[in-house]
């Protein structure tokens, strides 16, 4: 694609390139302010040819969507020095805009409009610029309206007086509000560049904008390049004072993924503009899906200014200068892939801004065809600056005809490009905030406003209402809905047993969606599905399920079968309510919900939920985890006790909270205290005097202390409290402390668990049983490194167990040994290498760290790898999964099931004292081995929670085997250990009942039985109640809330069932004689064809760096 200018005449140049040729200028009013579509001074006519290589349009199609080319126009402008003399420069002017190419919409008008005004206001030495850039439905309508009225508005307020521009943009704002153009969810941004003589004046409002070229000088004054200053910053989330300033006025701001559930919408997920992944925050109505824009300032928009999206612009002063060299206004369509810098050097590569103007749209147009399928509208006004001269009057130069440099990308010191324009849309580089009237679910992330739901029809905003309830087909549910709308959501297992109180807030933030006979309302496996729950006020749907299985998974000739399941959604129909599962697990839908008649929903997007469900002030509760946590005398208390510790203090705030003014001392020297403070705002300084009780001494500053910071800590070690070692002050007004005392760490961990520093060894009190060696023979085998561990004929051809990725089986050598095979085919495709990782770290923290494990958690071998798989070697003879001991009964011996209830306990305090949770509870996968110990090799679900973690002692991922998630699992709501403890509760009615308590199969009935925990289906009457002591105890365990159930060792091991265990003689010496008998006669028919080299991939793994670090990681070997 190339740029040049031509003498040829308008029409077809010799080449057959079209030609856009300006015509003739001709002289208009001194108080001319309309839209640079006419010429304004005579020159030489001058043409300009646009030659296009490859592209979606032609040459013809291409050139009708430029517009504005009509030259170079000139004018010299007169100012008084700073002494009182006589000057003036040259400026020259040039226009180019093109209509942005949609495939969609060939025919979508042009939203930017423009304006280029000289003798404004009458006055030769004033000028007016301005760019217009309108989005939504009629924001055509909405920039030419501004582009009319708003430089009406400026003319009558003078010039220089910043409040009047500020009042002529809320009159335009008022002007469009009051006219015929509807602009409810449409709008326009607006950058204005006002001049006389010398002084410039720029307002902003919105994302377009307003650069400048400035000379730079050596020390001896010459000339030595061009630097680039901006005129504007745009005005979007992406700037912290923009974003909280929204934020006050009531509008959430999330990015697309945040809102559908695919992110933490509690956690800020972007960081600057120049780092947008092509997803950038926008704003929403606090209980709606809209209005979405991505500005945070623009003419227009009445929806959106209801949640702090204001017309008020920013101004910039500027006094022009002999280093002044360009100035460049545009539309954001120029600077989504061209950065400041290169836009000033095209524009001053060149002497004719014509030539600049063009280059820059024609350059743009290029690049968004290289990273979209589509192109904004593109406007740029180009003005450069010359010849400050000393005397007043100077004959103004002619515009006349300048070689062009040889295409438009020598402008930007890019290669020419050959090869024809081609669109490979990498999401690595997608344009961010255009906006469209339609748009897929895979574009509509680059647009500027974005209605996920569509656009809203017949709204008539009237003031006093809220905004939420005059959305038409997307209002709220009024007083009316809520009642018959909050039965309908106890039936979802999302909010059994949940409050009144928290059903009504979720019944205030649902907002309708009609639907149409045939509409498609989610599709199975759809991975950009929006996470949100469904509740059917009226009409009927149906959810189709595909279901494909295997029934012999062995068997290499084994046919696929299928089946559709259908459910009935609607009053007559099985439930009121749908995808449950995709909303709270991030999974994909599984069926597909089609509407069989016309009807309402009511939706709940994930990002209300998640708001509504999580604890409040959860950035308080993240800042005082992470401070506790560094605290030495709370080094004992686990990082989720740290966490609940922080969260009842922020929930007390009334009593934690200490508020100061500037100069007043929170404590004294000396003085007791009786709680650690914690600085949550502000700043303060520690101060001494070598006297404590002489006041008459200058106090002496030693340290200043800001957020985050903390003293007193040593008044945690004695219940008298300690003396403060300093006069604590404050240096800024509105300082906030937290307080934070023994109690309110007993009353969480139920004990004095705060260690003194001068003690340390006393913290591990309760874990020098799991540190103690261990001496029993015969329980940990030696082992030599293997070389190989395919499927040889050492292995056997059973796997114990099989997950996703790989399996375990039983390997014959020199010594038989347990051996977990790890598909390096499976892990690739299954995008699973990070998993694979990080389980590999969980097992090497458990078995290779200072603290010796409990013999349940064997030490590994060396690994070693094949062609298919990574084999990981364990020092024991496996029999068979825990599951089997299940089905031969073994729940009705007393001594089988303390011993394994007593094991996991054990396993899982250990792993609790390392911050990590187990979340892999499940008999099909844990082993047990020829004595009938237990040994647990998979933990593919472990996670250590960490003091970085966004969300320190808590983690939102939704894992583990279905039947033995707990309830704040399958909510999605946050979980820490105490989900281990649940677990461990479903595995003792396991064992009694001999099947899950609550459902095998990964589907909204096994969710729902979690989540209901009804423990009268769990231990029917029915049922021979031989252990009661172990009944007991899973009651206590399989508690909805975590606060009420037991979540401790210690209080676990003082139940009835497991008071008398020896717990320092368990893990080292064997199972008890019933354990290892019952073990015998576990038969091994429940084990699993192994993943064979025959069902993997023909193509072997090229991709292997991660199977490297795999195998450097070989310091878990003993």
């Amino acid at each position: 694609m190339g740029c040049a200018s031509s003498a040829t005449a308008e029409g077809t140049s010799k080449d057959g390139t079209a030609v856009v040729r300006s015509p003739e200028r001709a002289s208009t009013s001194a108080n001319d302010a309309s839209k640079t579509k006419q010429s304004q001074s005579k020159s030489p006519s001058v043409s300009y040819q646009v030659r296009l290589r490859g592209g979606p349009l032609t040459q013809d199609e291409y050139n009708a969507r430029l517009t504005g080319v009509h030259g170079a126009n000139a004018i010299d402008v007169a100012f008084k020095g700073e002494s009182g003399e006589a000057r003036s420069y040259t400026l020259r002017y040039a226009l180019c805009s093109q209509r942005g190419y949609y495939p969609e919409a060939p025919n979508k008008r042009n939203q930017d409009a423009s304006v280029c005004a000289r003798n404004f206001r009458g006055k030769k030495d004033e000028l007016l610029f301005g760019v217009f850039d309108g989005h939504g439905e009629f924001g055509t309508e909405c920039a030419e309206f501004a582009c009319e009225r708003l430089p009406m508005e400026i003319a009558t307020r003078g010039f220089g007086n910043v409040s009047a521009y500020e009042a002529a943009f809320r009159a335009t704002n008022a002007g469009l509000r009051a006219s015929d153009v509807d602009d409810s969810l449409s709008g326009t941004t607006a950058v204005i560049a006002h001049i006389k003589g010398r002084d410039m004046y720029v307002m902003n409002c919105g994302d377009s904008r307003a650069t400048m070229a400035m000379a730079t000088r050596n020390v001896k004054g010459e000339v030595t390049g061009v630097d680039t200053v901006d005129l504007s910053s745009d005005q979007t989330p992406f700037r912290a004072d923009e974003c909280e300033r929204v934020k006050r006025e009531g509008a959430r701001v999330l990015t697309l993924d945040q809102l559908e559930g695919f992110k933490d919408p509690a956690v800020q997920c972007w960081g600057t503009e120049q780092d947008d992944d092509g997803d950038p925050p926008r704003l929403w109505a606090k209980n709606g899906m809209y209005p979405g824009t991505a500005f945070t300032r623009s003419i227009g928009d009445a929806v959106a200014e209801r949640i702090g999206v204001i017309s008020t612009p920013e101004i910039e002063h500027v006094r022009l200068s002999e280093d002044t060299k360009a100035v460049i206004i545009a539309s954001d369509g120029v600077f989504e892939f061209i950065p400041s810098t290169s836009v000033v050097k095209a524009a001053t590569s060149t002497k004719d801004p014509q030539q600049s103007a063009i280059a820059l749209v024609v350059e743009s147009y290029k690049l968004w065809l290289q990273y979209e399928t589509r192109t904004d509208d593109i406007t740029v006004i180009v003005i450069l600056i010359e010849d400050f001269l000393e005397e007043e009057q100077q004959e103004i130069a002619p515009v006349t005809p300048l070689k062009s440099v040889q295409s438009v990308g020598a402008l930007f010191n890019f290669p020419d490009r050959m090869d024809p324009l081609s669109s490979p849309f990498p999401s690595s580089a997608r344009p961010r905030r255009r906006v469209m009237p339609t748009f897929t679910m895979q574009t509509r992330r680059s647009y500027r406003v974005v209605h996920p739901y569509g656009v809203p029809s017949d709204i008539t905003l009237q003031d006093g209402s809220p905004l939420e309830e005059q959305m038409g087909d997307l209002s709220i549910a009024i007083s009316s809905d809520r009642s018959p709308l909050i039965s309908i959501i106890r039936q979802s297992f999302l909010f059994y047993d949940a409050p009144e109180h928290l059903l009504e807030q979720v019944a205030k933030v649902m907002y309708k969606k009609r639907f149409e006979n045939g509409d498609v309302i989610v599709t199975q496996n759809d991975k950009n599905c929006v996470r949100a729950l469904y509740v059917v006020q009226s009409g009927t749907l149906t959810g189709r399920d595909n279901v494909q299985w295997v029934e012999n998974e062995g068997d290499d000739n084994a046919k696929k079968k299928q089946t559709e399941k259908l459910r009935a959604y609607g009053r007559d129909g099985d439930r009121m309510c749908f995808n449950e599962q995709c909303m709270a697990h991030a999974q994909m839908p599984h069926e597909t919900v089609t509407a069989t008649s016309d009807g309402v929903l009511w939706v709940l997007d994930f990002a209300a939920y998640v708001t509504i469900t999580r604890e409040a002030n959860e950035r308080s509760v993240d800042m005082l985890t992470r401070v506790l946590r560094g605290v030495d005398a709370l080094k004992p208390v686990s990082l989720s006790d740290l966490r609940r510790v922080a969260a009842k203090i922020v929930l007390n705030r009334a009593n934690s909270l200490v508020k100061t003014a500037k100069d007043q001392l929170i404590a004294n020297q000396g003085q007791i205290l009786t709680a650690m403070h914690v600085m949550n705002k502000g700043e303060v300084a520690c101060t001494v005097r070598s006297n404590a009780r002489d006041e008459s001494e200058p106090p002496r500053v030693v340290l200043k202390l800001t957020v985050g910071q903390y003293f007193g800590e040593r008044a945690l070690l004695s219940a008298a409290g300690a003396p403060c070692a300093t006069n604590i002050q404050s240096l800024s007004d509105d300082v906030q402390v937290w307080k934070v005392t023994r109690e309110d760490i007993s009353s969480v961990t139920g004990s004095e668990v705060i260690m003194r520093t001068s003690s340390a060894l006393e913290r591990t009190a309760s874990s020098e049983r799991l540190l103690a060696p261990r001496t029993s023979a015969g329980l940990d085998i030696p082992h030599e490194r293997r070389l190989s561990f395919g499927d040889d004929d050492r292995a056997t051809r059973e796997a114990l167990y099989m997950t996703l990725l790989g399996h375990m089986r039983e390997t014959k050598g020199m010594h038989k040994e347990a051996t977990v095979q790890i598909s390096l085919a499976r892990t690739e495709s299954l995008s699973r290498v990070e998993g694979v990782l990080r389980e590999r770290k969980i097992i090497t923290a458990l078995t290779a760290g200072s603290t010796l494990p409990p013999s349940f958690i064997p030490t590994p071998g060396i690994p070693s790898r094949d062609a298919s798989f990574i084999s990981i070697p364990y020092p024991f003879v496996p029999r068979c999964a825990l599951e089997a001991v299940i089905a031969c009964g073994g729940g009705s011996n007393i001594e089988v099931v303390r011993y394994y209830i007593a094991s996991l306990v054990v396993v899982l305090e250990y792993m609790h004292s390392m911050d990590i949770v187990f979340r892999g509870m499940d008999p099909e996968t844990m082993v047990i081995d020829e004595r009938g110990m237990l040994r647990l090799t998979d933990f593919r679900f472990a996670k250590r929670l960490s003091v970085t973690d966004k969300t320190p002692g808590r983690t939102y991922t939704v894992c583990g085997a279905a039947a033995y998630m707990a309830p704040e699992v399958v909510r999605g709501l946050g979980h820490d250990e105490r989900a281990d403890w649940f677990s461990l509760g479903v595995f003792i009615a396991h064992l009694l009942r001999g099947a899950p308590p609550f459902g095998m199969t990964v589907g909204h009935k096994t969710y729902e039985a979690i989540c209901m925990c009804d423990l009268a289906s769990a231990f029917p009457a029915s049922i021979d109640k031989k252990i009661p002591e172990a009944e007991i105890l899973a009651r206590c365990l399989l508690v909805v809330d975590p606060d009420s159930r037991l979540h401790s060792a210690s209080s676990v091991k003082q139940c009835d069932l497991l008071c008398d265990v020896d717990w320092d003689a368990l893990a080292n010496q064997p199972p008890p004689k019933a354990v290892e008998t019952l073990t015998r006669s576990a038969y091994r028919g429940r084990g699993v064809p192994p993943i064979r080299d025959a069902t993997e991939p023909q193509n072997v793994v090229e991709r292997t760096a991660w199977v490297d670090t795999f195998m450097a990681l070989d310091s878990i070997a003993p």
